[in-house]
């Protein structure tokens, strides 16, 4: 806008200046805006990493497959519970994307894995779309989940969930370009 010699004002849809759209007024701070800076230094922490357990239960059934097990509530829990419960998990793990499924789960005594989670000094994340799809182009996909997300993000905030993981899936092609 300053190239144009226009303050408060962006050019839409067009760059050259002939519509343009007001700017919205600057907000008050969001009341989250400080435990949002206290979670994205905590997620980073030198020498951590984020365990991403985010599998629907369509993926968790193929990887509990391989070894055997069918793909059942009671098996899916026992196994994210062996992974919450690792000793020390939180000397390489800041925090865990989770699976709807997951955030709302409880351990075999009836703990929250949530609970689990952030009595070991790990944040509960969640993955807030709800899938891809195929367009009509060649290849291309589509993330969905746009419709509800603010009232998940509210359940999943009130569950514990304090990140969120949305999926854009990109095709590259041999010549590197989408």
């Amino acid at each position: 806008e300053e190239s144009l010699g226009f303050t408060g004002y962006i050019p839409y849809p067009d760059t050259t200046g002939a519509s343009l759209t007001p700017l919205p007024a600057l907000q008050d701070k969001s009341p989250y805006s400080a435990e949002l800076q206290q979670t994205a230094a905590a997620i980073v922490a030198d020498g951590k990493g984020i365990l991403a357990c985010d599998e629907s239960t369509k993926t968790i059934g193929k990887r509990l497959e391989q070894i055997g097990v069918p793909n059942e509530e009671t098996y899916r829990r026992q196994w994210r519970e062996l992974l919450f419960r690792t000793p020390n998990m939180n000397e390489a793990i800041s925090s865990a994307i989770l699976y709807e499924e997951t955030l709302f789960q409880n351990a075999e005594d009836g703990t929250p894995f949530v609970d689990i989670m952030k009595a070991n000094n790990v944040i509960p994340g969640i993955k807030v779309d709800t899938g891809v799809r195929a367009t009509f182009m060649d290849g291309e996909t589509i993330t969905e989940g746009i419709d509800g997300l603010a009232e998940r993000a509210a359940k999943y905030y009130k569950q514990g969930a304090r990140f969120a993981k949305w999926r854009g899936v990109l095709r590259i092609d041999p010549n590197g370009a989408p």
